[in-house]
């Protein structure tokens, strides 16, 4: 992806990445061959979410093959892009790629509190904050 301004990637515990729930596509055990041969993949996409709502503070949006792989090879932390309420849909949009409804909601509940800050402001019952614009 280019374009957009990405932060340095982090190690995130594949134990505290919400498991996929679909059937295993083929093809994840190519990556794992490849990674144990030392092969660098670049880093997954995911999503912070409540962890009290779903029980895993993050939720897999792109790399599922490398997380698959990694965790079969023993690894314990895979490099990670986390993706804000700020920046989800932009990452969809740009991986051509709907969101998916759960994220799609997210992303509306930020926008809402963005425009709301903002008529806030407008009105002079906030003060300005780095996040408005």
């Amino acid at each position: 992806m280019t374009g957009y301004p990405m932060k340095k990637p982090r190690l995130i515990p594949i134990r505290l990445i919400e498991p996929w729930r679909c059937t295993t596509p083929p093809g994840w055990g190519e990556y794992a061959a490849m990674m144990r041969a030392g092969d660098e993949f670049p880093p997954v996409q995911v999503i912070r979410q409540s962890s009290k709502l779903h029980g895993y503070p993050y939720r897999l949006f792109d790399g599922y093959h490398r997380t698959r792989a990694a965790k079969h090879i023993g690894r314990r932390t895979i490099a990670a892009h986390v993706i804000s309420d700020e920046t989800m849909t932009w990452v969809a949009r740009e991986m051509k790629r709907p969101l998916p409804d759960h994220v799609r909601a997210a992303a509306d509940r930020a926008a809402a509190r963005s425009k709301a800050t903002r008529l806030l402001v407008e009105l002079g019952l906030k003060a300005k904050s780095r996040e408005v614009e």
